[in-house]
């Protein structure tokens, strides 16, 4: 139920929805968790505050209507995730990481914003991906109106930053991977939409063209497509995600990144990014690790 209360509205009574989950499991960079509760969180052009309690979940300032339009696909509130988890529980291993993490969604966010993150966030923590983020968007991205909060910067305004101005931001290696990438963007080599009639057909069709991206490599461009291009059926292979199929797939056996994806395309098909996220969430937070 959606009770409105001024620029506030409250979602109530809804299930399978857990804001730290979704928000702290590595998918998103631009949040911060407030003292009294609140996440702000910065997407899509604007700054929104969320608070979960009990039984209700607030969301300010926003709409019914940008609500409805902007936040609840932001969050995938939309989707069937009691179905999701239903499916992947056939799976003992997979019945687990869905109890574990039994809120958790996976983000639809912005194609541009996500190919970026994803290139500073290799061979680097995530508070220093979220400290590299917010510096490039503070020195290049557009004042969101009435905050003191910027967007993330467009391609145009990273390409003119050039090497050096990216390096002061704490880039490193990566501001090269960025250029490059805005070059491509600019010429339309990646489409920075993810709306269906518009891309590809494959989410090979789309990979191809990341990975053509200096910089960008498997792991990365599956992890664009997930959470930017909303490709499901892709398997972002890290360190967490190798341990986690080793541990309870393959008897701890050392085992080639494509011999998993192959393994778990096969067994989850189009839910094969949802998997990667409640394992990856799981292996990571279980006591034993």
């Amino acid at each position: 139920m959606i009770i409105l209360d001024g620029n506030k509205v409250i979602l109530s009574g809804f299930d399978g929805f857990d804001v730290a989950q979704t928000l702290e499991c590595g998918q998103c960079f631009r949040f911060e968790k407030l003292d009294d509760g609140y996440y702000k969180i910065i997407a899509l052009g604007k700054v929104l505050y969320i608070k979960q309690t009990s039984n209700t979940v607030e969301f300010f300032p926003t709409t019914e209507e940008e609500f409805n339009t902007l936040w609840m696909p932001y969050f995938d509130l939309h989707r069937d995730y009691a179905g999701i988890k239903t499916t992947l529980s056939q799976d003992e291993i997979m019945q687990k990481a869905t109890e574990f993490s039994h809120g958790l969604r996976v983000l639809n966010q912005d194609p541009w914003e996500t190919i970026v993150s994803f290139i500073i966030s290799q061979h680097n923590a995530i508070p220093n991906i979220k400290r590299v983020v917010n510096a490039l968007s503070r020195q290049y991205g557009e004042l969101i109106p009435k905050t003191n909060e910027y967007t993330f910067p467009t391609p145009q305004a990273l390409l003119s930053a050039n090497i050096d101005g990216l390096s002061a931001c704490k880039t490193g290696f990566r501001a090269r991977y960025i250029i490059d990438a805005c070059q491509k963007a600019l010429n339309g080599e990646i489409i920075l939409t993810r709306e269906a009639n518009i891309l590809p057909q494959s989410t090979a069709e789309i990979k191809e063209n990341l990975l053509r991206v200096k910089g960008i490599g498997n792991k990365v461009a599956d992890c664009i497509l997930l959470y930017g291009y909303g490709k499901s059926d892709c398997f972002p292979i890290d360190v967490w995600i190798q341990r986690a199929m080793e541990r309870f797939y393959f008897n701890n056996a050392k085992t080639p990144p494509k011999e998993i994806c192959q393994f778990i395309t096969e067994k989850h098909g189009e839910l094969a990014g949802f998997a990667n996220i409640y394992l990856f969430n799981y292996i990571r937070l279980l006591p034993s690790n």
